[in-house]
């Protein structure tokens, strides 16, 4: 029965640990899609072996295309050292809140994972430009969350947009070095662009949405601070929400956001 399954979401079973994941790695053989977010136990060898198999060492993982790991925050980039080369079909990663990821990290993902489209790194406050450098070169990207990351700016940022013109979903709220720039890159680069995230950040003018909405009818932008009782949609009109976080797309608050895959083994 545990080998048919595809999709797994074990999300916040906190009891869960190294031990328990080394008997889903035994026995879960065709995981596609594997939400681990909140496991506060998981450490670096319980997150190898997502790739192995803990007694004979079979390989595991080969057909994972989408892995969120939000806030498991004891996982660094040793952790995606040691799980990532045998994840040669993941398209789809989240690492929100995993705070001791660094651009070593981004590097090995993307020597290892070059199929990745979808990449959530949302509070890596230890992400710099250096990473998005590295996307451009290996990634064709269509999701990128950076919010929260605030050594990212609009250089690294600009070289990804250029890189990746059939990007669809950006969020970039909270990035303090961005700026009408990265709105200017945009604007030239990324046609296919439908939802835009840029609350919070200071140096991004009216002005240059407005550019950018003439350029593309069909984008949705949000902007201003989601902590004011006003903030901007997508046409420029007033939303009430007084207190609420309005950081994702698609209804959920942060912490629950990009992409989680639905399961079919759902942990309560």
């Amino acid at each position: 029965m545990l080998e048919c399954i595809t999709h797994l979401d074990i999300t916040d079973c906190n009891r869960i640990t190294d031990f328990g994941l080394a008997s889903i790695s035994a026995r879960c053989t065709r995981i596609q899609n594997l939400n681990m977010s909140g496991l506060t136990r998981l450490t670096e060898r319980g997150a190898e072996l997502i790739m192995r198999e803990p007694i004979n060492g079979d390989p595991r993982g080969q057909d994972l295309e989408s892995l969120n790991l939000t806030f498991c925050q004891s996982l660094g980039d040793k952790a995606i050292a040691s799980f990532a080369p045998g994840l040669g079909n993941l398209a789809t990663i989240n690492l929100t809140g995993c705070t001791k990821v660094s651009d070593e990290g981004i590097k090995t993902l993307t020597e290892c994972c070059a199929c990745i489209q979808n990449l959530i790194i949302s509070h890596c406050r230890l992400v710099t430009d250096r990473s998005m450098f590295l996307c451009s070169n290996e990634f064709w990207m269509e999701k990128l969350d950076i919010s929260y990351c605030p050594r990212i700016s609009d250089e690294g940022l600009g070289a990804v947009l250029k890189s990746s013109p059939g990007l669809i979903e950006l969020n970039v709220s909270w990035c303090r070095k961005i700026s009408d720039r990265t709105i200017a890159y945009i604007t030239e680069n990324n046609k296919s662009l439908r939802k835009l995230n840029v609350q919070a950040i200071e140096f991004i003018t009216p002005e240059a949405l407005d550019r950018l909405r003439e350029a593309n009818k069909l984008i949705e932008i949000m902007s201003g601070d989601p902590d004011m009782k006003h903030s901007k949609n997508d046409d420029g009109n007033n939303n009430n929400n007084e207190g609420e976080d309005t950081t994702s797309f698609d209804g959920e608050s942060e912490e629950g956001s990009g992409g989680s895959p639905q399961s079919s083994g759902r942990g309560d």
